[in-house]
């Protein structure tokens, strides 16, 4: 009958249970008064690593995850924390995901170090799937990489931030991306997609994927051009870094598209790998990409770029060194109508045959990436013209370098300040107004996308001192304009947005303050010398007590030229007409012509000079306002 009992028994014998000793729970209580005595809790470093912030509220992660961390405190207390992870250097067990020295090696790294911490007093653990990430990844140094705006995309208009661990490889593109977005429902309407992405109902999650799959995505797919910083970091930067990442993989924080967004969050990497760097204390309202790199380029963290020009770019270049006609056969090869044969056959030079063909064949590179071609007929259509091209004598089009724009940190600041005087018919007023973001069609372009208008929460203050009247002139929560040019390769559709607060006057001499939605969309043409020629249909609704009834519904059209007459001066010409079709249709009538000019004088400052008419029923005025702006 005892002879059940004798198996167990031995196995037990044999193999005993690792047993929880009196010298662990020492060792663990000498380790924690030690992290105690120096503070750690408090240590700038661990908050960096549990991306901590301090509000009016006290101390929180802004990762919202709670398998980030080991104790059910950790989000709020730091303390807790770090004695839940003291406490982790004594797990013992086969699955790696359930043993914290492997789930989190950048904070177990530092923790050993800062605590002195004697190894051989702690249980051996093996982390075999880290291992071989690091091995994969084989990161030797770092890139901050800067997308530009892409204004047909929403979350895209302010440019993009990611980063690259650069391995031994010597093409940057067999190295590995480090990128932070929100994790969308395809399902969400343009409207819940906005209110989700404001109020941070999107998760956002890190992700490591070949780089070449992101300069597919941005260089080519969406026409943006790539900057390419080299971070001035040290190789054990890189890896505390790269330890970092892996601890955020399948861990979500809530996505913000003004705070807490792509850019925002890759600083507390940076952070990690430079701990003097103070980066995310920067940001306390709106985060914009092209602020963030500059943040990182004033803490002496990257050294110039390297510009990686979107296939648009290449393509629009290629087609300037070419004529209407020649530019139309290159369109004839596209669509099949003209063969590449036949362009050899042609007694045109044979350095125009080249860029006809070297146009050609990049704009069917595009246009597969864009998936507009089965692989079938890419691989048809690029042989083709490859095949021809090879034929003409030397390999060189003669064709000019493409000339770089200036990079993104070299252009004004997102945030802007201005002070104006003017004269509304026999009034003179004076103006204040400010905007945290982001830019305006008259500001200088250098760093941004020539033709975009994308402005939050402008607003403007007017007093007319003869009166004593000051109100509110103008906010607008919301002022988005895309005017993308349109040529023989790419047809963009431009659009606006907008919405806010504005006093208009009324006849009789009162005014009102009328809350107001315009949305619009039409066409811009890239003509030369004009510039860009636009026309957009649009809708207006105005909502204010003094309207009979309490609003306006009307549809027009405005119609303009934007234009740069050198390299710093810009003029706006325009003109809008509204008819009235819902509410008060006779107020919702009006018409109005603008002359806008902008002159820029530094990066950081820039004068607008605006003359304008507006006539509605009842009532007519001349405006002129002259306006100093300054950018930081």
């Amino acid at each position: 009958m005892r002879r059940p009992l004798a198996y167990p028994l031995l196995f037990l014998l044999l193999f005993p249970p690792p047993p929880v000793s009196a010298e662990t729970n020492t060792y663990t209580a000498e380790l924690k008064e030690s992290a105690k005595r120096l503070r750690l809790q408090e240590h700038r470093y661990w908050h960096a690593l549990l991306h901590y912030k301090t509000g009016v509220f006290g101390t929180e992660s802004l990762v919202d995850d709670r398998n980030f961390f080991l104790s059910p405190r950790g989000k709020t207390d730091p303390a807790a924390e770090l004695d839940a992870a003291i406490d982790g250097f004594f797990a013992q067990g086969e699955e790696e995901q359930t043993l914290p020295r492997c789930r989190f090696p950048a904070r177990y790294d530092w923790l050993i170090q800062r605590l002195a911490a004697d190894l051989s007093r702690l249980p051996e653990v093996s982390c075999r799937t880290l291992e071989e990430n690091l091995k994969r990844i084989d990161a030797k140094s770092a890139s901050m990489v800067f997308a530009s705006g892409h204004m047909n995309a929403p979350a895209s208009m302010f440019g993009h931030t990611l980063l690259r661990f650069d391995s031994s490889y010597e093409s940057p593109l067999l190295s590995y991306a480090v990128n932070y977005a929100a994790r969308i429902d395809r399902r969400d309407n343009g409207l819940a997609y906005a209110f989700k992405g404001i109020f941070g109902l999107y998760p956002g999650y890190f992700s490591i994927l070949p780089y070449y799959d992101k300069v597919k995505e941005y260089s080519n797919m969406d026409q943006r051009d790539l900057w390419e910083y080299r971070l001035n970091l040290t190789e054990d930067d890189v890896r505390r870094m790269v330890l970092h990442v892996m601890e955020l993989q399948g861990i979500y924080s809530d996505y913000f598209f003004f705070k807490e967004n792509c850019s925002y969050d890759l600083l507390f990497l940076l952070e990690v790998a430079a701990p003097s760097a103070r980066l995310t204390d920067r940001f306390r309202g709106f985060t914009i990409p092209i602020d963030t790199l500059k943040a990182v380029r004033s803490e002496g963290l990257v050294s110039d770029p390297v510009f990686r020009p979107s296939q648009a770019r290449k393509i629009r270049h290629m087609a300037s060194s070419l004529d209407e006609a020649n530019i139309r056969k290159a369109r004839s090869v596209l669509d099949n109508t003209v063969s590449p044969r036949e362009i050899l056959a042609d007694g045109m030079p044979d350095t125009t045959k080249g860029r006809i063909l070297d146009l050609a064949s990049e704009t069917i590179q595009l246009r597969y990436a864009k998936r507009q071609y089965t692989k079938e007929e890419y691989l048809k259509r690029f042989l083709e013209v490859l095949a021809a091209r090879s034929t003409i004598p030397g390999t060189e089009s003669g064709l000019s370098p493409l000339p770089v724009p200036e990079p993104p940190e070299g252009g004004h600041g997102s945030s802007r300040v201005a002070l104006a005087a003017g004269i509304r018919e026999d009034d003179v007023f004076l103006e204040a107004s400010g905007r945290p973001a982001y830019h305006d069609l008259l500001d200088a372009d250098d760093g941004f996308t020539p033709g975009s208008q994308i402005e939050f929460s402008r607003a403007t203050v007017r007093y007319y001192p003869d009166t004593g009247r000051l109100r509110l002139q103008q906010w607008d929560l919301i002022h988005i304009l895309s005017l993308a040019g349109r040529d023989t390769f790419f047809r963009p559709v431009s659009w606006k947005f907008r919405t806010g607060f504005a006093t208009k006057p009324l006849p009789g001499g009162s005014d009102a303050l009328v809350f107001s939605l315009n949305p619009g969309g039409g066409m811009t043409w890239d003509t030369r010398p004009l510039g860009l020629v636009h026309v957009l249909l649009e809708a207006e609704v105005n909502v204010a007590g003094k309207y009979s009834p309490d609003y306006t519904g009307g549809v027009g059209l405005v119609a303009g030229i934007l234009r740069p007459m050198t390299g710093s001066w810009k003029i706006l010409l325009e003109a809008r007409q509204i008819f009235g079709v819902l509410g008060d249709e006779k107020r919702g009538r009006e018409f109005s012509a603008v002359l806008r000019q902008g002159i820029s004088l530094h990066r950081h400052h820039a004068l607008f000079v605006d003359v304008g008419r507006t006539v509605s029923p009842g009532l007519h005025y001349n405006e002129a306002k002259f306006s100093w702006n300054i950018y930081f």
